[in-house]
């Protein structure tokens, strides 16, 4: 709405450009020269028109009327994949943070952040139904109170009768790849889980090395040697081995709590590392890359989470990308990282992502030894 009759029906697109790869960061110069879009940045929603509020009538029969705060979320990916839910639904949790709650009356962290901290009202999700693990993400981000439509929802919603969804506050969070904006309102975020939602054990339980292991590709060819060398080296301390496998159908509760008992995360690149957003502050997050794969998006995340983030990176003899044999850089031998990185060679930085790799040993035991080394 605006009281500017001149803006009436004046149609502005939104800015969902993506470059700067493998940073993605916005086009300033380009915003700063053509005056900056009316909506987030990669908010995915094409764009909004106005209406001149004064000819606008609120209680006509054919406009549906949301009270109190309202969240819209539209998505560039609708799969289980959790890094894309995720920057988008923790900018919700940002904006639910500073300006549904106002910054300067949050509770302290042994306050009663349960009965202090308001939800949104309403979230309208323009996607399917999100996956459990999703959905759990979002019950803590959103708030408990927080109602969610999902598309075949908001479909219903507008029917002969109504053909109009009205808000009295509605935000449209835009995607923020490095997921926060430090360890203040990860820590909250983990104070919420913990008292809404229990993702909490005793600092006792706190005593796993969790690795995943990816079930089609990202695998650690030579995971039994690595289980046995972890095993000798972490004989001295308490800490337990977990090896697991989540699909999208595992519950919530199942992987957060897995993480909240979790000490050290060893994982290849992927989703699977933001699972560290639910382990307590100090753990130590190892992420494994294959050859010349350098996305900088974990190095950049598990820190704000409070973790120690160490990477290994395997050598080209210990690589195997996908149907391709071991060694073998496939059509991209002459490409470097950078040339990878261009769109139009995106394959080329799929390829070495999805890669299997071998663990070399020397190596891997120097990165263990740091980690247990920043643990006890």
């Amino acid at each position: 709405m605006t009281e500017e009759r001149n803006l009436d029906g004046k149609y502005v697109v939104f800015d969902n450009g993506f470059n700067g790869y493998p940073h993605h960061d916005p086009d300033v110069a380009r915003d700063w020269i053509n005056n900056p879009a009316a909506g987030p940045y990669r908010s995915n929603f094409h764009g909004i028109r106005f209406r001149y509020a004064p000819d606008f009538n609120m209680s006509s029969e054919t406009v549906s009327f949301l009270d109190d705060w309202s969240v819209l979320l539209r998505f560039d990916q609708i799969s289980h994949n959790f890094f894309h839910w995720m920057t988008k639904v923790n900018v919700a949790y940002l904006a639910r943070h500073y300006e549904v709650n106002a910054f300067r009356n949050m509770p302290q962290f042994n306050s009663n952040i349960s009965s202090l901290y308001k939800s949104f009202a309403h979230v309208l999700v323009f996607r399917r139904p999100a996956t459990k693990w999703q959905e759990g993400y979002g019950n803590v981000a959103f708030g408990s109170q927080a109602r969610v439509y999902y598309e075949s929802d908001i479909n219903k919603m507008i029917s002969d009768k109504i053909n109009a969804i009205c808000f009295k506050a509605a935000i449209i969070p835009g995607s923020e790849l490095s997921l926060g904006d430090g360890l203040n309102t990860s820590r909250r975020f983990r104070e919420m889980a913990a008292k809404e939602q229990g993702i909490r054990v005793p600092e006792s339980e706190r005593n796993l090395i969790t690795i995943f292991n990816q079930g089609h590709h990202r695998k650690i060819l030579n995971l039994p040697t690595i289980l046995d060398l972890i095993k000798s080296l972490s004989t001295s301390t308490n800490l337990s081995i977990s090896v697991v496998e989540f699909s999208e159908k595992a519950g919530f509760m199942q992987q957060a709590m897995q993480m909240a008992r979790t000490r050290i995360l060893v994982a290849t690149h992927g989703m699977v590392l933001l699972h560290s957003v639910f382990m307590e502050p100090g753990g130590v997050v190892i992420e494994l890359d294959p050859y010349q794969f350098n996305y900088p998006l974990y190095m950049r995340i598990v820190p704000q989470y409070g973790h120690f983030y160490m990477r290994y990176e395997a050598p080209l003899k210990d690589t195997k990308i996908q149907g391709f044999n071991l060694s073998s850089e496939a059509f991209y031998t002459n490409f470097t990282f950078s040339e990878c990185s261009k769109e139009r060679r995106y394959g080329c930085i799929a390829d070495r992502r999805d890669a299997d790799i071998i663990l070399d040993i020397s190596a891997f035991t120097h990165i263990f030894r740091q980690a247990l080394a920043v643990v006890f």
